[in-house]
Protein backbone atom coordinates (compact mmCIF):
# COMPACT_ATOMS: atom_id res chain seq x y z
CA UNK A 1 0.00 0.00 0.00
CA UNK A 2 1.37 3.44 -0.98
CA UNK A 3 0.98 6.24 1.54
CA UNK A 4 0.97 9.73 0.03
CA UNK A 5 3.17 12.36 1.61
CA UNK A 6 1.14 15.63 1.76
CA UNK A 7 4.26 17.83 1.62
CA UNK A 8 5.54 16.06 -1.50
CA UNK A 9 2.10 16.32 -3.14
CA UNK A 10 2.03 20.07 -2.41
CA UNK A 11 5.56 20.43 -3.85
CA UNK A 12 4.57 18.67 -7.05
CA UNK A 13 1.37 20.71 -7.36
CA UNK A 14 3.24 24.02 -6.94
CA UNK A 15 5.92 22.91 -9.42
CA UNK A 16 3.23 22.10 -12.00
CA UNK A 17 1.67 25.55 -11.57
CA UNK A 18 5.05 27.27 -11.91
CA UNK A 19 5.93 25.13 -14.96
CA UNK A 20 2.76 25.13 -17.04
CA UNK A 21 1.37 28.60 -16.51
CA UNK A 22 2.89 31.79 -17.86
CA UNK A 23 3.18 33.75 -14.65
CA UNK A 24 4.90 36.94 -13.54
CA UNK A 25 8.49 36.32 -12.40
CA UNK A 26 7.75 37.36 -8.80
CA UNK A 27 4.94 34.80 -8.53
CA UNK A 28 7.23 32.01 -9.81
CA UNK A 29 9.83 32.92 -7.18
CA UNK A 30 7.10 32.93 -4.52
CA UNK A 31 5.90 29.46 -5.59
CA UNK A 32 9.45 28.11 -5.35
CA UNK A 33 9.85 29.73 -1.91
CA UNK A 34 6.71 27.89 -0.80
CA UNK A 35 8.26 24.62 -2.03
CA UNK A 36 11.36 25.21 0.12
CA UNK A 37 13.94 26.58 -2.33
CA UNK A 38 16.28 28.98 -0.45
CA UNK A 39 16.72 32.46 -1.94
CA UNK A 40 19.15 34.97 -0.38
CA UNK A 41 16.94 37.76 -1.70
CA UNK A 42 13.76 36.62 -3.51
CA UNK A 43 13.21 40.13 -4.91
CA UNK A 44 16.54 39.94 -6.74
CA UNK A 45 16.07 36.60 -8.53
CA UNK A 46 14.67 35.96 -11.99
CA UNK A 47 13.14 32.64 -13.10
CA UNK A 48 12.16 32.06 -16.72
CA UNK A 49 9.35 29.93 -18.11
CA UNK A 50 9.40 26.12 -17.92
CA UNK A 51 12.10 25.97 -15.22
CA UNK A 52 12.10 22.78 -13.14
CA UNK A 53 13.42 22.65 -9.59
CA UNK A 54 13.92 19.16 -8.11
CA UNK A 55 10.66 17.49 -7.09
CA UNK A 56 12.21 15.14 -4.50
CA UNK A 57 13.68 17.71 -2.11
CA UNK A 58 13.84 21.33 -3.31
CA UNK A 59 15.02 22.46 0.14
CA UNK A 60 18.58 21.58 -0.93
CA UNK A 61 18.65 24.33 -3.59
CA UNK A 62 20.27 27.61 -2.52
CA UNK A 63 20.10 30.66 -4.80
CA UNK A 64 22.00 33.92 -4.22
CA UNK A 65 21.21 37.52 -5.19
CA UNK A 66 20.84 38.76 -8.78
CA UNK A 67 20.58 35.25 -10.24
CA UNK A 68 19.00 34.72 -13.66
CA UNK A 69 17.69 31.23 -14.41
CA UNK A 70 16.39 31.35 -17.97
CA UNK A 71 13.76 29.28 -19.78
CA UNK A 72 13.83 25.50 -19.73
CA UNK A 73 16.52 25.05 -17.06
CA UNK A 74 16.44 22.07 -14.72
CA UNK A 75 18.05 21.87 -11.29
CA UNK A 76 18.29 18.45 -9.64
CA UNK A 77 19.55 17.67 -6.12
CA UNK A 78 18.94 13.92 -6.08
CA UNK A 79 20.19 10.82 -7.83
CA UNK A 80 18.55 7.40 -7.56
CA UNK A 81 20.80 4.53 -6.47
CA UNK A 82 19.63 1.21 -7.96
CA UNK A 83 21.61 -0.90 -5.49
CA UNK A 84 20.10 0.61 -2.34
CA UNK A 85 16.81 1.71 -3.94
CA UNK A 86 17.15 5.13 -2.34
CA UNK A 87 17.75 8.68 -3.51
CA UNK A 88 21.05 10.35 -2.71
CA UNK A 89 20.65 14.08 -2.12
CA UNK A 90 23.33 16.81 -2.24
CA UNK A 91 22.96 20.59 -2.17
CA UNK A 92 23.10 22.76 -5.28
CA UNK A 93 24.45 26.22 -4.47
CA UNK A 94 24.16 29.08 -6.94
CA UNK A 95 26.03 32.13 -5.67
CA UNK A 96 25.38 35.84 -6.42
CA UNK A 97 25.32 37.42 -9.91
CA UNK A 98 25.04 34.12 -11.82
CA UNK A 99 23.42 33.72 -15.24
CA UNK A 100 22.23 30.26 -16.33
CA UNK A 101 21.48 29.97 -20.06
CA UNK A 102 18.32 28.44 -21.53
CA UNK A 103 17.91 24.68 -21.37
CA UNK A 104 20.82 24.10 -18.99
CA UNK A 105 20.81 21.24 -16.49
CA UNK A 106 22.44 21.54 -13.06
CA UNK A 107 22.98 18.23 -11.26
CA UNK A 108 23.39 17.45 -7.57
CA UNK A 109 26.37 18.56 -5.52
CA UNK A 110 27.34 21.50 -7.76
CA UNK A 111 28.38 24.97 -6.62
CA UNK A 112 28.27 27.75 -9.20
CA UNK A 113 30.60 30.56 -8.13
CA UNK A 114 29.87 34.26 -7.90
CA UNK A 115 29.60 36.06 -11.24
CA UNK A 116 29.74 32.86 -13.31
CA UNK A 117 27.82 32.33 -16.55
CA UNK A 118 26.56 28.99 -17.87
CA UNK A 119 26.02 28.73 -21.63
CA UNK A 120 22.69 27.61 -23.08
CA UNK A 121 22.10 23.86 -23.17
CA UNK A 122 24.99 23.05 -20.83
CA UNK A 123 25.02 20.16 -18.40
CA UNK A 124 26.83 21.24 -15.25
CA UNK A 125 28.10 18.24 -13.28
CA UNK A 126 31.13 19.84 -11.58
CA UNK A 127 31.70 23.04 -9.61
CA UNK A 128 32.02 26.26 -11.60
CA UNK A 129 34.71 28.71 -10.44
CA UNK A 130 33.74 32.33 -9.75
CA UNK A 131 33.79 34.74 -12.71
CA UNK A 132 34.07 32.08 -15.41
CA UNK A 133 32.07 31.18 -18.49
CA UNK A 134 31.31 27.47 -18.96
CA UNK A 135 29.39 25.63 -21.65
CA UNK A 136 28.83 22.32 -23.37
CA UNK A 137 27.97 18.76 -22.39
CA UNK A 138 29.50 18.32 -19.89
CA UNK A 139 30.10 22.00 -19.08
CA UNK A 140 33.75 22.98 -19.56
CA UNK A 141 35.71 26.15 -18.91
CA UNK A 142 35.53 28.59 -21.83
CA UNK A 143 37.02 31.80 -20.48
CA UNK A 144 37.54 33.98 -17.43
CA UNK A 145 35.09 36.88 -16.98
CA UNK A 146 36.46 40.10 -15.45
CA UNK A 147 34.72 40.90 -12.12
Amino acid sequence: MHICNPRRMLNQFLQQIAFWYILPVRFKVFLQLMRGVHFDDPWRAWIGDYVIFDSVDPTHIHIGKDVWITSGCKIYVHEFDNRTRRSKVKDVIIEDNVFIGAGSIIVRGVRIGKGAKVGAGSIVNKDVAPHTLVGGNPARFIKKIPP
